[in-house]
């Protein structure tokens, strides 16, 4: 695999494959300040699977990293093959702060283990802050038949609310890429949930 880099006029990262059996086509990342995003191979329902950290939401006081997964599929199609949050900071107001950070590695059973760890605490001027800190943490699985995107648990009411936004999040997410998707350019993740994470929970 290699990439190939554009800083004009739009920042993009175009991953390709090459050896024997590589699939044709690449997949196409935006990339906010140019140059290679971070790349990782895990093993996933019996294949290997690439990991390429991309841009989320950022503006002032918030910063994002999300994962996508990109797979070969049983008809032999690159595709993106699912979406997640790996990283998100949100210091949008001196009360409160809150920091989310997931973990993605193999499990033994051919599945990808994500542990998520959410926090809001008080922040500098945290005496006006009517709220009070909030941590969720679980681990979920995500599986993958090879045949159109990864799947996970569905949301339920036994989850805390930043899970049940982020299993929710993944649901719209995952309708997008049920056509195989290779240009990330084309997806509205804006309408997905996925850069609202950062409001929750603020009571």
């Amino acid at each position: 695999m290699h990439s190939v880099i554009e800083n004009h006029p739009l920042r993009l990262a175009r991953l390709r494959f090459s050896g024997p059996d590589a699939p044709t086509g690449e997949v196409v990342i935006p990339t906010r300040y140019g140059g290679t995003p971070p790349l990782k191979i895990l093993p996933l329902g019996g294949r290997e699977v690439l990991l390429a950290e991309i841009d989320g939401n950022g503006g002032t006081g918030i910063s994002q990293r999300l994962v996508a997964l990109i797979g070969i599929d049983d008809a032999r199609r690159l595709r993106v093959i699912g979406i997640e949050n790996l990283e998100l900071l949100d210091a949008t107001t001196c009360e409160s702060e809150a920091s989310l950070r997931a973990t993605i590695s193999p499990a033994a059973s051919g599945v990808l283990r994500l542990d998520v760890t959410f926090n809001r605490m008080r922040g500098e001027c945290g005496f006006r802050w009517r709220g009070r800190p909030y941590r969720e943490r679980w681990t979920e699985v995500l599986s993958w038949d090879g045949r159109a995107t990864v799947s996970a648990a569905a949301p339920s009411r036994d989850f805390g609310p930043v899970r049940r936004a982020i299993s929710t999040s993944r649901g719209r997410i995952l309708a997008l890429l049920a056509s195989p998707v290779t240009d990330l350019r084309r997806l509205r993740l804006d309408r997905t949930g996925l850069y609202d994470l950062a409001n929750l929970p603020r009571g």
